[in-house]
């Protein structure tokens, strides 16, 4: 091995780490979301005729954020597709 070769190796490893911690960081901050995204999105599928996606996002606002503005709208919502017939029939 010659002289300053291992930190070079080190330095190498470090820096991947860091490149590799630094996506995850980016992945996570960018996947969050609110429950006004959440509402939003799923106010967008009703008017694409995507209910079921639609119910999958309202649940999730009603889970993820029970206390929030946007379950309560959520909740009137899933009640006003419930009266509607199933999709197909």
């Amino acid at each position: 091995m010659m002289v300053g070769e291992r930190p070079k190796i080190v330095t190498r490893r470090i820096m991947r780490q860091l490149a590799v911690g630094g996506l995850l960081c980016v992945m996570l901050w960018g996947c969050g979301e609110d429950p006004a995204q959440l509402l939003a999105t799923a106010q967008f599928e009703e008017q694409q005729h995507n209910l079921l996606h639609a119910q999958e996002l309202y649940e999730q606002i009603m889970r993820e954020f029970p206390d929030s503005a946007q379950a309560e709208t959520a909740k009137q919502r899933m009640a006003e597709l419930r009266k509607m017939p199933p999709v197909g029939k």
